[in-house]
């Protein structure tokens, strides 16, 4: 009896645990019914976001295509608009001898258009140039003997010393020519002459680029940078008046330079080094006997972020005793006029000799240098965004071509560009 009770309960807890696995079983399988079909809800809710990501993807780059094109349009609508700038200064020179500083001041316009992709024309007038202050202008006087004479102090008031036109990529290559009245650079210290100085050459210039060297060549007229100021006035009978134009002693019309050929090689072998070789041959002609047969070389290079040192040294040849003219300058930091609170620091060797440099292009370097010999310095700071204060003086010069002292030279200024 109790072999046949515990059997008979042990088939009762059978089916009993048989009812509970089913039943458990059976839950199981719903659960994971359920959990299939959140799964092809997410997975349907997965695939409609991927196409509206897609949809979006595809709008972006739409966007940012009709941004692109929306930009170059409007850069290229700026490029194509006129541009005017300028820049100002005012500046106070004292030198030995002189009973107080003098004042000088100078105003200059730029204008500025591109035609199209390759066509540039460019224009600078100068409103006044280093026009003494108190002082209208410029003005040229003739003496009782007929001399014209002139105030340096004065230079021409109003004149455009710039205006030319530039052709670029011509024949799709790295070559552009230059038409009209320019600027050049010669040399790399731009003692002899800086295009950014000054312009008033009248002539045409071809310049390529060949790698690492930058070829230019080209011929023209200088004459216009300064008027003779040993010309004579003549006076007819019936009073009409004509200028006759006169020279020196050394055969050279007020140490002008006239017409001329040049050609110029730059060659940058890394980023921070420059070399130039330069010539410019004047040209004889009935009034301008040939002054000038110029070579050059100068060279420039900078060391780490701080330092750079350019220097140039050039001979004329027209002349006897071949002129020669040797500049170095070290440069300490640099004074960026769109960086406020910059500064440089210069120190200059001088060493030029009478009629090495044509006069009117003397005023290329920050300091005078024709027919000097000495040492410079300058200081530069820039005020605020555009606005510079310099500070520059010569101290024991003397004059190459009689040895005489010129003193001390003492000059500050400060300039804006706008």
């Amino acid at each position: 009896m109790k072999r046949t009770g515990f059997i008979a309960a042990s088939i009762v807890l059978s089916l009993l645990c048989s009812s509970v696995y089913a039943a458990e079983k059976d839950d199981t399988i719903q659960e994971i019914e359920a959990l299939k079909a959140r799964l092809e809800l997410l997975e349907q809710r997965l695939d409609e976001q991927d196409k509206q990501l897609k949809i979006s993807e595809v709008k972006i780059k739409k966007y940012e295509a009709k941004s692109q094109e929306t930009v170059k349009h409007l850069a290229q609508k700026e490029k194509e608009e006129w541009k005017f700038y300028g820049d100002a200064r005012i500046r106070s020179i004292k030198q030995d001898g002189d009973d107080s500083f003098h004042f000088q001041q100078r105003v200059r316009l730029n204008i500025e258009k591109d035609f199209g992709e390759n066509y540039t024309f460019r224009m600078r007038s100068i409103l006044m140039n280093e026009n003494t202050m108190g002082n209208s202008g410029s003005y040229t006087t003739a003496n009782e003997r007929g001399r014209f004479s002139s105030d340096e102090g004065k230079d021409t008031v109003n004149k455009i010393d710039n205006a030319y036109v530039q052709i670029n990529k011509i024949g799709g290559m790295s070559t552009s020519l230059k038409i009209g009245r320019f600027g050049h650079n010669f040399g790399t210290t731009g003692y002899w002459a800086s295009r950014g100085s000054y312009g008033m050459y009248d002539g045409l210039e071809v310049e390529t680029k060949l790698h690492k060297m930058t070829l230019s060549a080209g011929f023209g007229d200088w004459g216009g940078a300064k008027a003779h100021v040993h010309d004579r006035l003549s006076v007819a009978a019936n009073g009409k008046t004509t200028i006759v134009p006169g020279s020196d002693r050394k055969k050279t019309t007020t140490n002008k330079l006239e017409k001329n050929y040049f050609f110029k090689i730059g060659y940058a072998p890394t980023q921070a080094t420059n070399l130039q070789l330069w010539h410019i041959q004047e040209i004889r002609t009935k009034y301008s006997p040939e002054d000038y047969n110029v070579t050059g070389i100068g060279f420039k290079h900078k060391f780490g972020s701080d330092f750079t040192l350019a220097a140039d040294y050039s001979r004329n040849t027209a002349l006897p005793g071949d002129p020669c003219g040797t500049v170095a300058v070290l440069t300490y930091k640099d004074a960026v006029y769109e960086k406020p609170h910059t500064y440089e620091l210069s120190l200059y060797y001088i060493n030029v000799d009478r009629y090495n440099i044509a006069s009117p292009l003397t005023k290329s370097i920050n300091i005078p240098t024709n027919d000097s010999r000495g040492i410079g310095f300058s200081a530069s700071y820039v005020l605020a965004k555009n606005i510079r204060a310099d500070f520059l003086t010569e101290f024991a010069m003397r004059a190459k071509s009689n040895g005489e002292s010129l003193g001390n030279y003492y000059r500050f200024q400060v300039s804006t560009k706008f």
